[in-house]
């Protein structure tokens, strides 16, 4: 899920607007958040390929956001945020919720 820099009602709910420096950084960085837990259940691979998964789910979010910066064909998402960066000298955060869950789900698959 990708916010953009107006979006305020979600660092609220987080919790973030009570941090001292809260309004010296808001609105100053684009914020990717990904909740993984809920991205595998969703996932209609079954655990396979979540990474290339995520990516591409990304992707298209900034694809939408930053129409001229990613290339429609991009599937790395380094390369599309590094597009984007050198493009418009923004500055992401990126939030990984549950980012273990992918160990947790997977131990007993060695396919993966």
């Amino acid at each position: 899920m990708f916010y953009y820099r107006g979006l305020s009602e979600w660092k609220q709910e987080q919790g973030i607007a009570k941090a001292e420096s809260y309004e010296t950084c808001r609105n100053q960085y684009d914020v990717i958040y990904l909740d993984i837990t809920r991205f595998i259940s969703r996932s209609r691979t079954n655990g396979r390929n979540i990474v290339a998964d995520l990516q591409l789910a990304v992707i298209e979010e900034l694809q939408q956001a930053f129409p001229n910066c990613v290339n429609e064909n991009e599937i790395y998402l380094p390369d599309a945020l590094l597009g984007i960066s050198h493009a418009t000298k923004s500055r992401f955060i990126i939030i990984m919720d549950e980012w273990d869950a992918l160990f947790r789900k997977a131990k007993n698959d060695n396919s993966m």
